[in-house]
């Protein structure tokens, strides 16, 4: 599982390096809790992301990575974890992209974005 969908870096304007279809897979994902208590559990989880499904199949030309953070009371550990923290970064990696695309046209944060934009910012899921 994957996400397929704009890669867009922080140089000022539009260039070859801004991609359309980048493929965004969870390479890591680290568990930090206190063993004595119960409780709460502090997730890392880290996203690689590549040029195209392809690269990512070969583990070639890996162009960024991001991380996100979640806090969960240890009783919450059910059902499929990582098809869950797809769900839960998802909204998230579309608002960091949101965020590139504004500063790359020099938009305020509440400034809309063009439409013509929004491959560049929108992502789809990808199930291997």
């Amino acid at each position: 599982m994957g996400f397929i969908g704009g890669y867009v870096t922080l140089i000022p304007g539009f260039t070859d390096e801004d991609i359309k279809e980048a493929y965004y897979v969870i390479d890591e994902i680290i568990f930090n809790s206190d063993l004595t208590t119960n409780d709460m559990v502090e997730i890392t989880i880290s996203f690689n992301i590549y040029p195209s499904v392809d690269d990512r199949i070969n583990r070639n030309n890996l162009i960024g990575s991001s991380g996100y953070n979640k806090t969960i009371s240890r009783e919450n550990f059910s059902g499929n974890i990582l098809e869950g923290y797809y769900i839960y970064c998802k909204p998230l990696i579309i608002e960091d992209l949101k965020n590139n695309v504004k500063f790359k046209l020099g938009l305020d944060l509440m400034d809309e974005i063009p439409s013509e934009y929004l491959e560049y910012y929108s992502i789809t899921d990808h199930v291997d």
